[in-house]
């Protein structure tokens, strides 16, 4: 009896206990609700995970007639064949570490109506080079665009991102 309980105590160590960020957030499979894993709320679904082949990706307004209105923290976290994304008005935050190291991103449109961009949401994207901010955009975390050396942002004159930009040192244009 004790050797098996030594045993299955073995087994067990030797297991891996948390994914890696990499495996975590691959970009090879599917859910039951097209690419994304979601956690539903009474009016709103939130993306918690990304699983789809990467590429243009278009994230809809709703999906199962329920508005999508976060990305949940590190959601596309690691996604290395991920280029673009189009993010609806009706994402109102955008989640920590949302699109940490998508080093293949080099495209990023946030509509009007997205209000938070949160700590290192797209740090160590190394290939970005194109972010639109809208002008609803009030919170705008740390580190956010920390790693996104040939980055250009296009913003509102006299908006929260324009002050961002400024501060931080990024180049901007306005639209």
């Amino acid at each position: 009896m004790f050797s098996k309980l030594i045993n299955a105590l073995r087994g067990r160590s030797a297991q891996k206990t948390t994914d890696a960020p990499e495996e975590q957030h691959s970009c090879s499979l599917s859910t039951p609700y097209g690419h994304f894993v979601l956690r539903n709320a009474a009016d709103s679904i939130t993306i918690k995970r990304y699983r789809g082949p990467g590429g243009d990706v278009v994230i809809p307004e709703k999906i199962r007639q329920a508005t999508v209105g976060t990305i949940w923290n590190n959601a596309f976290r690691g996604c290395k064949t991920l280029t673009s994304v189009s993010i609806p008005g009706s994402v109102k935050s955008i989640y920590w570490a949302a699109f940490r190291n998508c080093t293949a991103l080099t495209d990023v449109i946030i509509a009007e109506g997205v209000e938070a961009l949160y700590n290192e949401a797209f740090q160590g994207c190394k290939a970005l080079r194109s972010v639109t901010l809208p002008a609803s955009l009030k919170t705008i975390g740390l580190h956010v665009f920390d790693g996104c050396e040939a980055l250009t942002l296009y913003v509102p004159m006299g908006s929260a991102a324009h002050k961002y930009a400024l501060k931080n040192g990024i180049p901007m244009k306005f639209i």
